[in-house]
């Protein structure tokens, strides 16, 4: 059988009952079922009792707890020792408590940074940054050859993998499009560096190398991308004249006409070359033509014919306009000298229809004087007056218009170093 039970109201607090060893709260006035014959001890007020509710008591209120509330206690204070005090007792507990160690002071660049750490530390960050792949395998961000941060492996790069190569520069590999990028970089303290924009242009360029003396050109270009077009002018600068352009594309030589270059498809680097020699104004006309079909190198003249036939160490110069009583020079080649395979040098005289005039002789012959012929010779330059000798059997005519030289070649001139000037002296 059991029995019904009111909780005793209790002041408004819970009751704490134990049953059986257990423990239960309830709530003040409040109507518990309990088998009859068994006792309830009541924890009232924080303490354990020895009350009880007795078996018959049967739906009544088993009273209020009989507890008095307590006085209130003492607050602690600090005395004038510096103690803990209860009311007037000294605790002997020190309130501020023992002095400890000396605490660490903060270290700038440590512990904190300032603006102008930061800007300097993202610097030295530039400085020192490299990507590359750490003995792991891994594609690490490395700072002064150090792998920070964590590892990513190749295969999960993404769309840019780079590495450092052997002269410490980053290269990149990937597929990403051309265009600007920028590039940052992540501490380990989580602060994200900028360290610039990156653009990126897969472009093939080729350098333009211009090599230029005394001469400029049109076209002030330093790179060319491959597949473009490319032309440029060179122009020799005023007082100077041309001597040479020369121009090459990836080592391979390219035309060049008149000083201009053109290049269809830049497929290298391009090297100009070109070079001007100030003009010599020069008080004499050289009226040596080593470009005419009359200059012939290797052959000599006939006294009596005035032809030329074939004839080593000998040259034959063009028709030189000239009449009697004209000064010749002659500069590069010897109008005086000994035989050369068995033929002295001479000259021949023609009429305006270049016909040999008979009876014309070598007035320059084996001797300076032979036949009375003078020839006056200073270094490199040789002087004849085209005139009668003075022995009277050959003579120079009155109807001469051209004369021919047979010569013989100086050492050190090419035919374009020959001067030959008609009553005007040579000079540099």
């Amino acid at each position: 059988m059991s029995k019904n039970v009111t909780i005793p109201t209790n002041q408004g607090r819970p009751f704490v009952v134990i049953y059986n060893g257990i423990k239960y709260v309830f709530t003040p006035g409040e109507t518990v079922e309990v088998p009859q014959g068994i006792a309830l001890v009541i924890e009232e007020c924080g303490r354990w009792t020895d009350k009880y509710l007795p078996p018959e008591n049967e739906g009544g209120g088993g009273g209020d707890c009989n507890c008095t509330p307590g006085q209130d206690g003492i607050t602690p204070h600090i005395g004038e020792n510096g103690n803990w005090y209860i009311g007037e007792t000294d605790t002997g507990v020190n309130a501020e408590g023992d002095d400890g160690e000396d605490g660490k002071t903060p270290a700038k660049g440590t512990d904190y940074f300032t603006a102008a750490d930061k800007a300097e530390l993202i610097n030295a960050i530039k400085g020192s940054l490299t990507l590359g792949i750490a003995s792991d395998g891994l594609i690490y961000i490395f700072v002064d050859g150090t792998p920070v941060g964590t590892g990513i492996p190749q295969d999960q790069s993404g769309d840019v993998f780079g590495y450092v190569d052997e002269n410490n520069t980053i290269v990149l590999n990937g597929n990403l499009s051309d265009g600007t990028y920028t590039v940052k970089y992540e501490m380990e303290n989580g602060d994200i560096v900028d360290i610039g924009n990156m653009v990126l242009d897969s472009t093939v360029y080729y350098s333009v190398a211009s090599n230029l003396t005394n001469c400029s050109i049109n076209n002030s270009t330093k790179t060319a991308p491959q597949g473009s077009s490319f032309s440029a002018t060179i122009t020799a600068n005023s007082g100077y004249e041309l001597k040479f352009v020369t121009a090459t594309m990836g080592g391979s030589a390219v035309t060049v006409t008149n000083g201009v270059i053109n290049i269809a498809s830049v497929t290298g680097d391009i090297v100009i070359t070109a070079v001007a020699e100030q003009i010599v104004v020069s008080r004499y006309t050289n009226l040596a033509d080593p470009t005419s079909a009359d200059w012939q190198e290797g052959y000599r003249l006939s006294l009596s014919a005035g032809t030329a036939s074939a004839c080593t160490g000998h040259t034959v110069t063009n028709y030189i306009p000239a009449k009697l009583g004209d000064v010749l020079r002659v500069k590069g080649l010897s109008i005086v000298g000994d035989k050369v395979n068995s033929q002295y040098p001479k000259i021949c005289a023609y009429n305006s229809s270049k016909s040999n005039l008979s009876g014309m002789y070598g007035a320059a012959v084996a001797a300076e004087d032979n036949y009375g012929a003078k020839v006056s010779v200073d270094g490199d330059i040789s002087t004849y007056t085209l005139m009668m000798n003075n022995s009277g059997t050959q003579k120079a005519s009155a109807s001469m218009a051209y004369i021919r030289i047979d010569g013989l070649p100086m050492s050190g001139y090419t035919k374009n170093d020959v001067i030959i000037t008609v009553n005007e002296e040579i000079t540099d």
